[in-house]
């Protein structure tokens, strides 16, 4: 009918087993339960569009009951940033959208600036704030002098621990356009200079750093361990997040395979973070 977009929401979905990995080998996952018979559907056309003409073509398409409504047309990306408002990161950092004008800070706490374009991380997940966490913890008893972020983002979490003190932070991302944004964001806060950020998986920073930071999905956590452990310098650590509670385990055996050891686990309702050291 000439949509450019359609977005499609059943009020209530969700699957019934919902103990599975977050990505499903095959995607063979269990069918969906809707406890209400309702779909909404939204459609975005390029001009103005007769309602009563795709109501009827609904009806006659799908042979349900069909109604439709205009929503009035605005600023998307305006009403986004409305949403997104200044919160803490960790102890010492409050990440501020760069649109703020003001901002109150408290004492010792310093502000991250943040716009992510199109890149991900706002530095408003749970994994992210948990990784900042023990960034902020080990910053402060001076054991980190160099960084690795694997799948840097917009680099917030590379650049937090450049404010929090670390002399120099090495980002890779796979997402060229993700670089973009951190390197957008490291200059922003000042930060550019001492942030090295490639294009890449974690085979572009060869080396070893004090500190890796890996904000990833479970199963990647996975794959990567022996380079992930091979990245940690001696006495050095690895923070490895964005698994979810009941993946944590899976993960631990997996990083501890690979030569490190747990010393830190940190859960919430649903995610789970890891803190591990060299031996």
């Amino acid at each position: 009918m000439g949509a450019t977009g359609l977005q499609e929401d059943h009020p209530g979905l969700h699957y019934e087993n919902d103990s599975g990995p977050i990505v499903a080998e095959g995607w063979d996952l269990a069918e969906a339960a809707n406890p209400s018979a309702h779909i909404d559907l939204t459609g975005w056309f390029p001009g103005t569009e007769d309602a009563g003409e795709l109501t009827r073509w609904l009806t006659a398409e799908t042979g349900l009951e069909a109604s439709v409504a205009v929503i009035a047309d605005e600023d998307w990306n305006s009403t986004w940033k409305r949403s997104w408002k200044p919160g803490p990161l960790c102890d010492r950092i409050l990440v501020v959208p760069s649109w703020e004008a003001e901002v109150e800070l408290a004492p010792g706490q310093v502000a991250l600036l943040m716009d992510p374009g199109v890149a991900f991380g706002t530095g408003t997940h749970p994994t992210t704030r948990r990784c900042a966490q023990f960034t902020d913890e080990l910053t402060a008893a001076g054991k980190v002098q160099t960084v690795l972020d694997v799948g840097t983002g917009t680099g917030v979490l590379a650049t937090a621990a450049l404010l929090l003190g670390v002399p120099t932070a090495v980002g890779v991302d796979t997402d060229a356009q993700a670089i973009d944004a951190a390197v957008q964001n490291a200059a922003m806060n000042g930060v550019g200079e001492r942030l090295d950020l490639r294009v890449g998986g974690i085979e572009a920073a060869p080396g070893t750093y004090d500190l890796v930071l890996a904000n990833l999905l479970a199963p990647l956590l996975i794959d990567l361990a022996d380079a992930l452990t091979s990245a940690v310098a001696a006495g050095g650590s690895l923070v490895a997040s964005g698994l979810l509670v009941d993946q944590a385990d899976e993960v631990t055996t997996a990083l501890e395979g690979a030569g490190l050891r747990l010393v830190d686990r940190r859960d919430g309702p649903a995610w789970s973070a890891l803190r591990l050291e060299r031996r």
